[in-house]
């Protein structure tokens, strides 16, 4: 090549280079200019969010804006500058990680008190793992954000309007009414907040920075067919983003780290976010041999505590257990004033009557997690399970108090005035061994209240059930009710006595609404009694709420005498009440503070009944801790602790538990039941 020609040469080279460079340079200018638009966008949303609606939180606003942009504006520089599509996409799909948890929990569900810096950062990871499992089949961004995004999209809306009905997001246990939620769904009544319309239009904006960015990408068939020689690495370029992916949800299901760190699924959605909520609970879905199990723990105690010997059924009272949905004392929280009283008769009436508070492991919902522990008399502390999902299982036959009561000749039954589907009540009740299953199908002349069957009208069943029996037969009916489930803003809602708060006349319309419900059960146990107090056969009947209701939380900082947002941590919003009556003197047993998972074994003492080993044992283990929870543990001494602590103090109980409804076939003779 002569001279000139290599001059020429070198001049075209360099005039190429320029151009390229120049090409570049018009591309990331480009690109920044769809970041400057899309954040001033984004920003301008989030503050008329902040302060106009009084939402939002200014920390993470600032943490998204920092943190987001590193990732979108790290992936635009990686993709135009130095050309690496693939580490590009990783942050592309992360930023988009972030965007969907933010916009889709924190802003749309309106979540905007702090979380730990683990789950919150756990969210963000397990929504990224799911990009890269779709990524590593595609090589596309735009794939895995269409479909990872539109499936949590859907999960936030669910969440966002699960958390109006309720006062929390979803729970894995949720899955298994969704049956029951879909007959129903049609009666609860939701608003579109501001949150959710500004979430929803924040996701659009990042769909459309996203697309519009990556618009005409090639797909991983296209690559690989315009690069052939290179397909190996491209599969084990896909097979290490996939696995990376698989890996983040190996950590969350098959490591115990978090629970290490003290995250327990009994948190809410709230607690740990709500992918993550979900994946953590899972794992609890079935239930692994405790390291601590000690199957000779568990025979030593049936040693110590021998069954007692049935007598005579004609000796023994009929029973009545109403576990009342969502009642509670909202006195607990503070004193506040009322045009009348709210329950007249359980305030008042003490005579052949105990009563007392228990800690429920839930709050405002997961009515199943209080019927097990009742049922049972294991606490869900121990396992933290969905235990109608976990522990009840077909074709087993546990020993309950269903089972034990069957054994001393009671015709056992349960009710509940709402659909079959939920929580997977009909088999439950069938593993129990239960004679007779009633539901809101199979009860005829109920009445309703806020399109929820009433107590009173459910109660007129039980008379007519005693009204049918044999002499010589004797009943324990299990009734839950509903008349007081959520959500508490129906209108036009018919109340004989509506309650008034008067110091805030209509400010807080759910309690309000709330309240008359309550009072309702009140006149409607009132009823029940009276009945039972001519009936001329012994009764027992035990009435106890299952967990307290999501309600205007305004309303329990100001009788609360607080300003700060309600912090779980105290604890009060487990309380619920119990109260023990009998048509006769009732024998002296337990009457205080305590936890669903003993009441049993005090309702078969106060009833006079013969009890079992195990209800020998629970008697003993409350007088050392009167109360153990899904949060809280209580000693004697009145020394308050978190559950998770004292897992190593209680590990005879736990041992106890999971041969009791996990080890059925290794149970001790002579401790669970009577023979």
């Amino acid at each position: 090549m002569e001279f000139g020609e290599s001059r020429d040469f070198y001049m075209e080279n360099k005039t190429m280079e320029k151009r390229i460079n120049h090409q570049n340079r018009q591309r990331f200018v480009h690109a920044a200019k769809l970041f400057a638009i899309y954040y001033v966008i984004e920003l301008v949303l989030l503050l008329i969010l902040r302060f106009c609606f009084r939402g939002a939180n200014l920390r993470d606003i600032l943490s998204y804006c920092v943190v987001s942009a590193i990732l979108l504006l790290g992936g635009m520089m990686i993709r135009e500058l130095w050309h690496k599509r693939v580490p590009s996409d990783l942050m592309l799909l992360g930023f988009a990680a972030y965007s969907f948890y933010f916009f889709g929990e924190r802003i749309m569900s309106e979540v905007y008190v702090a979380i730990g810096t683990l789950p919150y950062w756990m969210n963000v990871a397990a929504i990224w793992a799911l990009l890269l499992i779709v990524y590593g089949f595609s090589v596309s961004v735009r794939i895995p954000v269409g479909v990872v995004g539109a499936f949590y999209i859907l999960l936030s809306v669910i969440n966002a309007v699960l958390k109006q009905f309720r006062g929390r997001g979803i729970d894995a246990i949720d899955f298994y009414s969704v049956k029951a939620a879909m007959k129903v769904a049609g009666r609860f009544r939701y608003r579109v907040s501001a949150g959710m319309v500004i979430g929803l239009l924040c996701i659009a904006g990042m769909f459309w920075v996203l697309f519009f960015y990556v618009k005409g990408q090639k797909s991983f068939s296209e690559w690989k067919r315009e690069s052939p020689a290179g397909s190996m690495k491209n599969k084990a370029a896909r097979a290490l983003i996939f696995a990376a992916g698989v890996g983040v949800f190996v950590f969350i299901l098959g490591t115990d780290v978090l629970e290490k760190r003290g995250y327990t699924p009994a948190y809410s959605s709230e607690r740990n976010g709500v992918l993550f909520n979900i994946l953590f609970q899972l794992k609890y879905l079935s239930l692994d041999v405790p390291d601590d199990y000690d199957e000779r723990v568990v025979y030593e105690a049936a040693e110590r505590y021998v069954s007692g010997e049935p007598g005579d059924l004609s000796g023994y009272p009929n029973i009545i257990v109403i576990m009342n949905e969502a009642l509670s004392d909202l006195s607990v929280y503070g004193e506040f004033e009322t045009n009348l009283p709210v329950l007249p008769y359980l305030d008042s009436a003490d005579q052949n009557m105990k009563k007392g508070y228990a800690y429920s492991s839930v709050y405002a919902g997961n009515t199943a997690v209080s019927e097990y522990e009742f049922l049972t008399g294991d606490s869900n502390a121990l396992f933290q399970t969905m235990p109608y999902a976990t522990m009840i299982k077909s074709g087993t036959q546990p020993q309950t108090l269903v089972s034990a009561l069957n054994e001393l000749g009671y015709t056992t039954i349960a009710m509940h005035s709402y659909y079959n589907s939920a929580y997977r009540r009909t088999t439950v009740y069938d593993v129990l061994s239960f004679d007779r299953i009633f539901f809101m199908e199979d009860m005829e002349e109920l009445e309703y209240l806020r399109e929820f069957a009433t107590d009173a009208s459910q109660y007129r069943t039980i008379y007519k059930m005693f009204e049918q029996k044999e002499d010589s037969e004797r009943l324990f009916v299990f009734n839950v009710t509903m008349q007081n489930h959520m959500d508490y803003d129906y209108e036009n809602a018919e109340f004989a006595e509506p309650i008034v708060l008067t110091e805030y006349p209509g400010q807080y319309k759910q309690v309000e609404q709330y309240l008359s419900c309550i009072h309702e059960s009140d006149r409607a146990f009132r009823e029940l009694t009276d009945y039972f107090a001519v009936v001329s056969e012994p009764t027992v009947i035990l009435m106890f709420g299952d967990h307290q209701p999501k309600l205007e939380e305004e309303f329990y900082n100001r009788i609360a005498g607080t300003s700060d947002s309600y912090v779980e941590e105290n604890g009060i919003q487990y309380l619920v009440p119990y109260v023990m009556w009998a048509n006769y003197e009732l024998e002296e047993s337990f009457c205080g503070l305590t936890s669903l998972n003993y009441l049993q074994a005090n309702l078969m003492d106060a009833a006079g009944l013969p009890l079992t080993g195990y209800q020998q044992y629970l008697l003993k283990l409350q007088q050392q801790y009167p109360v153990i929870s899904s949060h809280y543990v209580i000693t004697a001494g009145g020394s308050v602790r978190f559950t998770q602590d004292c897992i190593g103090d209680l590990s005879e109980y736990r041992s106890v538990m999971y041969n009791h409804m996990s080890n059925i076939s290794h149970n001790p003779p002579g401790f669970f039941h009577y023979r």
